[in-house]
């Protein structure tokens, strides 16, 4: 057996010193391949963008806004005061950030990014 518990059975017409360097090789390989294969969080920053955490708070009035952001599956929690004011933390990736602050005319105030 080899370092990952693999046995080392030749095949038909190889020696065992053959198939120990076939199982080598294919380890190597594997590991490689391994490594180099990026993370599925590297996938989704490619594909749709890198992602940006923040609280956001909503008053009463911004009802449709709140409505959206769930719409996006972007609302991590939500927690709501006395005053009716929600306080969200929010995943989005950078374009539909800039979307909210210029169509739906979101104050920057309102936004804190989290780290």
């Amino acid at each position: 057996m080899n370092w990952t518990g693999r046995a080392e059975i030749p095949r038909p017409g190889e020696t065992p010193a053959e198939a120990a360097e076939r199982v080598a090789l294919r380890d190597v390989l594997d590991a490689f391949l391994e490594a180099m294969a990026p993370s599925p969080e590297a996938i989704r920053a490619r594909l749709i963008g890198s992602r940006l955490v923040a609280e956001l708070k909503l008053g009463p009035e911004q009802s449709r806004l709140r409505a959206k952001l769930f719409d996006w599956h972007a609302v991590r929690s939500e927690t709501v005061d006395a005053e009716g004011v929600s306080t969200l933390e929010v995943e989005l990736t950078a374009q539909r950030w800039q979307e909210l602050r210029g169509k739906e005319g979101l104050p920057a105030g309102c936004i804190r990014q989290k780290v």
